[in-house]
């Protein structure tokens, strides 16, 4: 897994030319962000992913934020919910925190009280959710849909689509290749790729959760 200080260092690697290219899911600060190229390609939808186990579940807004302070420990069915953390500044989160009032305050009192179990990748995250019954996390779409005989996902109340974008970064002196390679992601045949790959990913999951 990717630790922050690993995540904080991708800028300075791309600008060292020790990689030519990187994708992020949250805006870059000023700082990390001089002397790169940003190449917005495409939006996803954050969502709140559980253990496959829980029943027909939901959560409101209010609910999700009694969870992070520790005073919702319960789903509806009287069932242990258990709350799998990432680390601060989690792209996902970030998008929750411009979304949801209260959660940005409730997440950070809960990292510094390590009130919750914190994993640093969307996998360990998938991985953390299989393993505890009734585990509740959050996560994109795609990583749902693509896990669906392992995970769930779980209505945020009221429904309104939270999204966050998906870009590459790159120096404006990288590698032919590189340059290549962003235009054609940004062309509409390269947004037809990730459609298609969108799509077999989620029917993928759809056979899992039948078998």
């Amino acid at each position: 897994a990717m630790r922050p200080s690993a995540r904080a260092a991708v800028p300075s690697a791309l600008r060292d030319t020790a990689v030519d290219i990187a994708l992020v899911s949250r805006p870059l600060r000023p700082d990390e962000a001089r002397g790169l190229r940003v190449a917005r390609y495409a939006v996803t939808e954050v969502v709140l992913a559980a253990n496959a186990g829980i029943g027909a579940e939901r959560l409101t807004r209010t609910e999700l934020v009694e969870v992070l302070r520790g005073e919702r420990r319960r789903w509806r069915d009287g069932s242990a919910l258990s709350f799998i953390a990432r680390e601060a500044g989690d792209s996902s989160h970030r998008a929750l925190a411009e979304a949801v009032p209260g959660f940005a305050e409730a997440e950070r009192n809960a990292l510094r009280e390590r009130r919750f179990r914190v994993v640093y990748s969307d996998d360990d995250l998938r991985d953390a959710l299989v393993e505890t019954p009734g585990g509740l996390g959050v996560t994109d779409r795609g990583g749902v849909a693509m896990h669906r005989r392992v995970l769930a996902q779980v209505p945020l109340l009221p429904r309104a689509p939270i999204t966050k974008d998906l870009a590459f970064v790159y120096a404006p002196d990288a590698r032919p290749e590189v340059h290549a390679f962003v235009a054609f992601a940004l062309s509409e045949a390269g947004r037809g790729v990730v459609r298609e790959g969108r799509t077999r990913g989620e029917q993928r999951g759809q056979q899992g959760h039948r078998g």
